[in-house]
């Protein structure tokens, strides 16, 4: 919890305390956001679990969420190519 544990949490004011709690959910939207892009761009797996770790995140995400972690899926790994999607599972 950015260095500081929930006993020392107590020791800080709410609005410090809204604010570290803030960022640490925008770092898991990201991590979520990124993971689902990830799966995503894995499109042919067949595997159960990918596509239940893929359906959970999809769950939790709005479709502009979807698309970011599909952009960084992308620009990390490359787009799909025909072959990949041809050849996969």
């Amino acid at each position: 919890m950015n260095d500081l544990t929930r006993e020392q949490m107590g020791d800080v004011d709410a609005g410090t305390q809204l604010v570290l709690l803030t960022e640490e959910l925008i770092a898991a939207r990201s991590a979520m956001q990124q993971a689902y892009g990830c799966l995503w761009r894995y499109t042919g797996s067949s595997n159960p679990m990918f596509l239940q770790a893929r359906k959970v995140l999809l769950a939790q995400l709005t479709r502009e969420q979807q698309a970011i972690g599909i952009r960084y899926a992308n620009e990390v790994f490359g787009h799909t190519t025909e072959h990949e999607i041809l050849h996969s599972d």
